[in-house]
């Protein structure tokens, strides 16, 4: 086991992060600067019950197609452009962007570098979320479409150009910060951290440049749709329970040598596979086998986390009985387990042409975006709120609730999408008539919506806990 050098989780005469448990913790702790990702976190949570209710209105038009039928502005495909971007540039970057700029600061014993820097960034973000959000409902104005029409970077040129400065400006916050720190070793979780950060606009600059067409211009895309969810959100989700699991078992992580190859394979790998949601289109097949390869490639981060976290969990598995925030995590590192096997295998050809187009593909999509990175972000979310805002979360049964409703309905959600994927797979294979497919689908559309709501409702006792937060005299370093 690697020795353990100012890890999060190192026990003994130091406390966590390898500084003094004394006096000089709480100076520290007063010396920081929470306001730099409290913003960030309250705009999150707005943006988290903004999207879950967008997902559940979509799943009610999927049951009931003439749901809301007679608003323009609230028909499907705008819809669901809304939804996706609110959910993934909204409460999970938002929410990413507060839990590192409090984790850089504990990690570092540094404060955030510019506070000026983090509001200005701020602004310029959820500004670019308001016009994107607005110009998917519109529509267009006077023929100019106010949508890229591009999964995953659907914004318009003006939102994508504001989200793209603000992404600037946070790597700039945390490069300035790390590079003024106090503690000499970095954590593995800094690497991560500031290789998400790094990635995050390279990866924004390459998939929107507007030099693309034909099939370059879908290849760019599906590089941005699948390193959007690689080089930033999963790297950025490891970091934090890299962080998170050793602070709440008080265990040393188990090897930090494992959680740097890690790091340099996620690097290597995942910039290769976005390919693979486009196989058998018109794209070259030397292309198709090269993000097929390293799809399946990615097992090797994938059992370097799952091996690191399991092993720090070692004899602490009853710590999850009281603590909301291991009982997130835990959930998040079997979920992220889960996606990263079903997204390899789904990338071989075979597989991928029965289920392809699929509601397989929405319930994959979900296992990442809501069963791991979100419950990742809620994990680390419940441990830091009273110190980054001062306000103590009072209703204990309120988060218990948060984590069962949502567990619960994610995995029914998951299970009636995946059972729906395969029917839609074999009627196809079968060559059976269109809507033979479409007819089968009902009673799962029922289902979906059902479940859906299950999850929204899990949000609104998450919302609760946060408006009711009652603020507490000191925070505990």
């Amino acid at each position: 086991m690697a020795k353990n050098n100012g890890q999060p989780g190192a026990t003994g005469r130091r406390g966590f992060a390898g500084r003094p448990a004394s006096g000089a913790a709480c100076e520290l702790q007063a010396a920081l600067r929470p306001n730099a990702a409290r913003a960030w976190l309250y705009a999150s949570v707005f943006w988290l019950i903004v999207g879950t209710a967008l997902g559940v209105i979509l799943a009610a038009k999927m049951a009931f197609p003439q749901f809301l039928a007679h608003y323009g502005w609230l028909q499907f495909g705008r819809l669901r452009a809304a939804h996706v971007n609110i959910v993934l540039y909204g409460w999970l970057s938002l929410s990413v962007i507060a839990i590192i700029f409090y984790m850089t600061q504990d990690l570092t014993r540094t404060p955030i570098y510019s506070t000026r820097l983090s509001a200005i960034a701020f602004v310029l973000w959820n500004l670019a979320l308001v016009l994107a959000g607005a110009g998917f409902l519109v529509g267009s104005i006077g023929g100019y479409s106010l949508s890229k029409g591009k999964e995953f970077m659907e914004m318009n040129w003006a939102s994508t150009v504001i989200v793209l400065a603000a992404m600037a400006l946070v790597a700039i916050n945390l490069f300035q910060t790390v590079a003024r720190r106090a503690e000499s070793q970095l954590y593995v979780t800094m690497w991560y951290f500031l290789g998400s950060v790094l990635w995050l606009p390279l990866v924004w600059i390459v998939g929107n440049a507007p030099v693309y067409s034909g099939v370059n211009d879908a290849i760019s895309n599906w590089f941005l749709g699948h390193n959007i969810i690689g080089l930033w959100f999963t790297t950025a989700g490891v970091g934090m329970m890299y962080f998170i699991v050793p602070k709440t078992t008080r265990n040393p992580l188990y090897s930090h040598k494992l959680s740097l190859v890690g790091f340099w394979t996620i690097a290597l790998v995942y910039p290769w596979v976005g390919a693979h949601h486009i196989l058998r289109g018109p794209i070259p097949d030397w292309l198709q086998t090269i993000a097929i390869i390293f799809s399946i490639m990615m097992f090797i981060p994938v059992w370097t986390v799952i091996t690191n976290f399991f092993k720090t969990m070692s004899g602490k598995w009853g710590v999850m009985a009281q603590s909301v925030p291991l009982k997130f995590a835990v959930f998040a590192i079997w979920a992220y387990f889960f996606t990263c096997i079903q997204g390899p295998l789904q990338a071989l050809r075979t597989v991928n042409q029965y289920v392809h187009l699929t509601n397989w593909t929405v319930g994959h999509a979900h296992l990442a975006l809501f069963a791991t990175f979100s419950f990742m972000s809620w994990s680390v979310i419940y441990y830091m709120f009273e110190r980054v805002t001062g306000r103590r979360l009072s209703h204990g049964a309120l988060a218990h609730w948060h984590f069962w409703m949502g567990a619960i309905g994610f995995t029914g959600f998951f299970l009636d999408l995946t059972i729906a994927g395969l029917i839609q797979g074999a009627i196809w294979t079968l060559g059976l008539p269109f809507m033979t497919g479409v007819n089968a689908m009902y009673p799962y559309m029922v289902v979906r919506l059902a479940f859906g709501i299950a999850m929204f409702a899990a949000q609104i006792f998450f919302l609760v806990n946060v408006l009711t937060a009652k603020r507490v005299e000191a925070v505990t370093a």
